[in-house]
């Protein structure tokens, strides 16, 4: 599936929340309910070009607990070039821009963007890039703590674009669940969550963050819905430092 998206610059940088408000506008727009559990990796093959000055065989996406990963295998890779992995939410105009670069002297440099159709704004960001001319596959790794949408996302769509000079040969792209249990919360899972824990890191782990149960006496609830069996989970939080207050199961 395509990701639509428009790209422009602005003399005018957009600030950053209201980068964020566009983001949110786009979730919002196909929110519908909980989500439903995707694959959590795909591996997509791309026919050879011709003339090959840059040519992707395949892309290997993987959503993992902790970030997202992309494996590239290129027909005969230079000894210069860029991989850039696109990340965000999908048919959304916002999304994050990872480019890893290497240069005919062998220096690797890499770079993360936060990108709307009011412009663009770089992002500090340790993520993960190999370069690997023996086995010809680049590989880049951006941790989900990057990729700040301003909501939480049980998923992602991934594209990958290959770039040698002026030639660009792109992967065809993927939406991907989530960490383990993309949409939905395992036994295992719930059990982890702890009193006192903050509701970003409990939804991280949960790969999901539910949907508002109700709020009364300073405090709220959001519900998760199982991954295997009937009922749902419910944690209730505090609502002045959205911690874990209790945890229970509905039936």
């Amino acid at each position: 599936m395509t990701n639509r998206h428009s790209i422009g610059r602005s003399r005018r940088r957009p600030t950053r929340a209201l980068m964020l408000l566009a983001t949110l506008l786009a979730l919002l727009a196909g929110a519908g309910g909980l989500p439903a559990a995707e694959a959590r990796s795909a591996k997509v093959k791309d026919p050879a070009n011709k003339p090959a000055y840059v040519d992707v065989r395949s892309a290997a996406y993987a959503d993992r607990e902790n970030q997202v990963v992309t494996r590239v295998k290129v027909r005969d890779l230079g000894s210069s070039g860029s991989l850039l992995v696109r990340i965000g939410p999908q048919n959304a105009d916002v999304m994050y821009y990872a480019t890893l670069t290497r240069t005919a002297a062998g220096v690797l440099t890499r770079k993360l963007e936060y990108v709307t159709i009011g412009g663009r704004d770089t992002v500090a960001c340790a993520f993960s890039g190999r370069w690997s001319r023996a086995t010809d596959t680049v590989r880049v790794a951006v941790p989900h703590t990057c990729l700040d949408f301003g909501v939480f996302l049980s998923k992602h769509w991934v594209e990958a674009r290959m770039r040698a000079g002026r030639f660009v040969d792109a992967a065809p792209s993927r939406n991907l669940g989530r960490g383990d249990s993309p949409g939905c919360v395992t036994r295992t899972e719930f059990r982890r969550v702890a009193r006192g824990q903050l509701l970003t890191r409990v939804h991280a782990a949960l790969d999901t963050a539910g949907r508002f149960g109700d709020g009364a006496g300073g405090g709220f609830s959001r519900v998760y819905a199982k991954c295997a069996g009937s009922g749902r989970y419910a944690v209730e939080y505090d609502g002045q430092t959205a911690r874990v207050a209790a945890k229970f199961r509905m039936s």
